[in-house]
Protein backbone atom coordinates (compact mmCIF):
# COMPACT_ATOMS: atom_id res chain seq x y z
CA UNK A 1 0.00 0.00 0.00
CA UNK A 2 1.61 3.28 -0.96
CA UNK A 3 2.09 5.80 2.32
CA UNK A 4 -0.58 8.49 2.52
CA UNK A 5 0.96 12.28 0.70
CA UNK A 6 1.62 15.24 2.61
CA UNK A 7 2.99 18.58 2.47
CA UNK A 8 3.62 21.42 4.48
CA UNK A 9 5.05 24.75 4.63
CA UNK A 10 8.16 25.12 7.59
CA UNK A 11 7.05 28.94 7.81
CA UNK A 12 9.82 31.45 9.26
CA UNK A 13 10.02 35.48 9.67
CA UNK A 14 13.08 37.46 10.81
CA UNK A 15 13.67 38.14 14.61
CA UNK A 16 16.06 39.72 16.22
CA UNK A 17 17.95 37.09 17.62
CA UNK A 18 18.19 34.56 14.20
CA UNK A 19 14.73 33.91 12.23
CA UNK A 20 11.23 32.59 14.47
CA UNK A 21 9.41 29.52 13.02
CA UNK A 22 5.39 29.05 13.04
CA UNK A 23 4.58 26.00 15.07
CA UNK A 24 0.63 24.79 15.68
CA UNK A 25 -0.67 22.89 18.57
CA UNK A 26 -2.73 20.08 17.21
CA UNK A 27 -5.93 20.49 19.05
CA UNK A 28 -6.92 17.02 19.07
CA UNK A 29 -3.45 15.34 20.31
CA UNK A 30 -2.16 19.03 21.86
CA UNK A 31 1.26 18.45 20.22
CA UNK A 32 2.93 20.73 18.44
CA UNK A 33 4.06 21.04 14.45
CA UNK A 34 4.59 22.56 11.43
CA UNK A 35 1.71 23.61 9.07
CA UNK A 36 0.81 20.75 6.73
CA UNK A 37 -2.16 18.42 5.81
CA UNK A 38 -2.87 15.47 3.06
CA UNK A 39 -3.07 16.18 -0.96
CA UNK A 40 -6.14 16.57 -2.60
CA UNK A 41 -6.70 14.92 -5.65
CA UNK A 42 -4.76 16.43 -8.54
CA UNK A 43 -3.19 18.80 -6.30
CA UNK A 44 0.86 18.70 -6.42
CA UNK A 45 2.74 19.14 -2.84
CA UNK A 46 3.84 22.60 -3.08
CA UNK A 47 -0.07 23.68 -3.99
CA UNK A 48 -0.99 21.22 -0.42
CA UNK A 49 1.84 23.04 1.11
CA UNK A 50 0.36 26.85 0.56
CA UNK A 51 -3.00 25.34 0.90
CA UNK A 52 -2.68 24.21 4.34
CA UNK A 53 -0.69 27.08 5.03
CA UNK A 54 -3.47 29.29 4.25
CA UNK A 55 -6.29 27.23 5.87
CA UNK A 56 -4.14 26.24 9.01
CA UNK A 57 -3.35 29.85 9.86
CA UNK A 58 -6.11 32.53 8.55
CA UNK A 59 -4.80 33.20 5.36
CA UNK A 60 -1.06 33.81 5.95
CA UNK A 61 0.78 33.90 2.81
CA UNK A 62 4.75 33.20 1.96
CA UNK A 63 7.22 33.28 -0.46
CA UNK A 64 8.92 29.51 -1.14
CA UNK A 65 13.08 29.43 -1.17
CA UNK A 66 14.22 27.34 -3.70
CA UNK A 67 16.57 24.71 -3.06
CA UNK A 68 14.92 23.60 0.28
CA UNK A 69 12.22 20.34 0.24
CA UNK A 70 12.52 18.05 3.17
CA UNK A 71 11.05 14.75 2.97
CA UNK A 72 9.94 12.24 6.07
CA UNK A 73 8.03 9.06 6.42
CA UNK A 74 6.50 7.72 9.58
CA UNK A 75 3.88 5.21 10.72
CA UNK A 76 0.79 6.56 12.16
CA UNK A 77 -1.30 4.79 14.48
CA UNK A 78 -5.19 5.89 15.22
CA UNK A 79 -6.65 3.72 17.80
CA UNK A 80 -10.52 3.19 17.13
CA UNK A 81 -13.76 2.49 19.62
CA UNK A 82 -13.23 -1.53 19.40
CA UNK A 83 -10.01 -1.06 21.52
CA UNK A 84 -8.15 -2.01 18.50
CA UNK A 85 -6.34 0.10 15.85
CA UNK A 86 -5.44 0.83 12.38
CA UNK A 87 -2.23 2.30 11.14
CA UNK A 88 -0.81 3.53 7.74
CA UNK A 89 1.63 4.95 6.37
CA UNK A 90 2.51 8.76 5.93
CA UNK A 91 4.74 10.77 3.36
CA UNK A 92 4.85 14.65 4.11
CA UNK A 93 7.40 16.81 1.41
CA UNK A 94 8.38 20.51 3.62
CA UNK A 95 9.01 23.37 1.64
CA UNK A 96 10.96 26.45 3.71
CA UNK A 97 8.60 30.24 3.04
CA UNK A 98 9.35 33.24 4.40
CA UNK A 99 6.43 34.81 6.02
CA UNK A 100 4.89 37.83 4.10
CA UNK A 101 3.38 40.70 6.33
CA UNK A 102 0.08 40.19 7.98
CA UNK A 103 -1.20 38.14 10.82
CA UNK A 104 -1.96 34.50 11.40
CA UNK A 105 -5.24 33.08 13.36
CA UNK A 106 -5.51 29.60 15.15
CA UNK A 107 -7.72 27.32 13.17
CA UNK A 108 -10.26 24.81 14.51
CA UNK A 109 -7.84 22.28 13.98
CA UNK A 110 -5.26 23.70 16.40
CA UNK A 111 -5.33 24.95 20.03
CA UNK A 112 -2.41 27.70 19.57
CA UNK A 113 0.19 29.02 17.25
CA UNK A 114 3.43 30.55 18.20
CA UNK A 115 6.28 32.24 16.60
CA UNK A 116 9.59 30.57 18.35
CA UNK A 117 13.13 30.58 18.35
CA UNK A 118 14.94 27.61 17.09
CA UNK A 119 15.33 26.56 20.37
CA UNK A 120 12.01 27.00 21.53
CA UNK A 121 10.86 25.12 18.90
CA UNK A 122 13.54 22.04 19.34
CA UNK A 123 11.81 22.25 23.24
CA UNK A 124 8.04 22.09 21.78
CA UNK A 125 8.54 19.50 19.04
CA UNK A 126 8.26 15.97 20.26
CA UNK A 127 8.99 13.88 16.79
CA UNK A 128 12.80 13.88 16.63
CA UNK A 129 12.05 14.40 12.75
CA UNK A 130 10.13 17.21 12.80
CA UNK A 131 13.30 18.44 15.29
CA UNK A 132 16.08 17.23 12.76
CA UNK A 133 13.87 19.45 9.74
CA UNK A 134 13.92 22.84 11.81
CA UNK A 135 17.69 22.09 12.43
CA UNK A 136 17.94 22.07 8.63
CA UNK A 137 15.95 24.97 7.88
CA UNK A 138 17.83 27.12 10.29
CA UNK A 139 21.11 25.74 8.40
CA UNK A 140 19.85 26.77 5.38
CA UNK A 141 18.46 30.31 6.39
CA UNK A 142 22.12 31.15 7.98
CA UNK A 143 23.28 29.96 5.08
CA UNK A 144 21.59 32.31 2.53
CA UNK A 145 22.55 35.21 5.18
CA UNK A 146 26.20 34.84 4.56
Amino acid sequence: MSPVQAAGVILFRPGADGPLFLLLKNALHATWGFPKGHLEAGEDRMACAIRELTEETGGLSCRILAGFTRSVSYHVELPRRDGKSRGYEKEVHFFLGQAEPGEAAISPEHEELRWVSLVQGKELLVHELQRGILDEAAAFIEELEH
